[in-house]
This record gives C-alpha cells, sequence and structure tokens, in this order.
C-alpha cells in the first residue's frame, strides 16, 4: 500500500488497478492519495466486514491480517497459499501451483476446485462484501457471469472493454 502511494504520490496521477489482495492494497493506496487517483479499478479485493456481521464471515478479518502480518516474510507462493487456506480451499497449495502455472486463458470449468469454491456460497459472501464496498465509497459495481476470480483471463474483451471505458470516462471528466 505505502509503495502504491508513494508511486502514484511521485507520478502525479495516474488510473489505478488492482486484483485481488493487490485490489485490497490499491483501494487502500487511493485513500492515502486520493487526488493522484484519476480512475481506481479494483478486481475481486479481499475485504470484509463492511456488511452486517451477520452476513460476513467474523473469522476471515482476523485470519486476513494475521496472513498479512506474516506477509513480509514469507515468499510471493507462500503468501497466496496463506491466503488461499484463509478462504476454505482444501489443497491451497495444488491450487495455487495449477493457477502459478497457467499462462492461457482459462475456462472456470477446468478449475474443478475453484468451482467447487464459488459454488459453495464463497460467491455469495463475496458479492454481499463487494455490493457493500461499492456503496460504501459510491463506485459503480459491475459482475462477469462467466468469471470466478480471474475475469481479465476468464472473459478477457469483456474486461478490458471495461477499462478502456473506464479510462475514457475518466479522461475526459
Amino acid at each position: 500500500m505505502r509503495d502504491v502511494a508513494d508511486l502514484l504520490t511521485d507520478l502525479g496521477s495516474a488510473h489505478l488497478v488492482g486484483h485481488s489482495t493487490g485490489g485490497t492494497a490499491a483501494l487502500l493506496a487511493a485513500g492515502r492519495v486520493l487526488r493522484a487517483v484519476r480512475s481506481l479499478i479494483v478486481v475481486e479485493p479481499t475485504v470484509w466486514g463492511i456488511t452486517d456481521p451477520d452476513d460476513s464471515p467474523p473469522e476471515r478479518p482476523a485470519a486476513y491480517r494475521e496472513v498479512w502480518m506474516r506477509g513480509p516474510g514469507l515468499s510471493a507462493r507462500e503468501f497466496l497459499v496463506a491466503l488461499t487456506e484463509v478462504t476454505g480451499v482444501k489443497d491451497a497449495p495444488g491450487m495455487v501451483s495449477a493457477a502459478l502455472a497457467e499462462t492461457t486463458e482459462a475456462d472456470p470449468a477446468d478449475h474443478p476446485d475453484l468451482a467447487d469454491m464459488w459454488a459453495s456460497g464463497w460467491r455469495q459472501a463475496v458479492a454481499a462484501e463487494h455490493s457493500a464496498l461499492a456503496q460504501h465509497i459510491n463506485a459503480r459495481l459491475v459482475t462477469l457471469s462467466r468469471s470466478a476470480h480471474t475475469p481479465m483471463i476468464e472473459e478477457p474483451d469483456v474486461f478490458n472493454a471495461l477499462l478502456w471505458d473506464t479510462w475514457r470516462a475518466a479522461c475526459s471528466a
């Protein structure tokens, strides 16, 4: 977060895009240097505790916080595995290894662990948190129907069109 905020400050202004935990870092960095952000796009940010506590898994914020605190001492792979374990994925190391090995466009059906995770209620919990976040910061929430966690891979044409539309709107404002 500090590195991104410092970079935004050095650049003067920029369009900021963050994915997953990078989306969380982008949100936090933007909050520190809001005037330097021309547009902000966050994709599947890891945010918990924004909605009604009865609808938000209360154990997740503490678990994420613990992983983030250990983060500087972990490799990138270890960090991803720890964050994936927090979500309840049974074979987090295998899932992270498979995800890191992917270099081509993915079909969600090719990733049964990911599909199972989303089908088992995770998507509903995440959707509630993302909806609450969008309302809280007065943002537009876009959900892509064929994507799980990586719309830039699963629906690249739709995702890229959204990026361009957002950037054009920010530049004309």
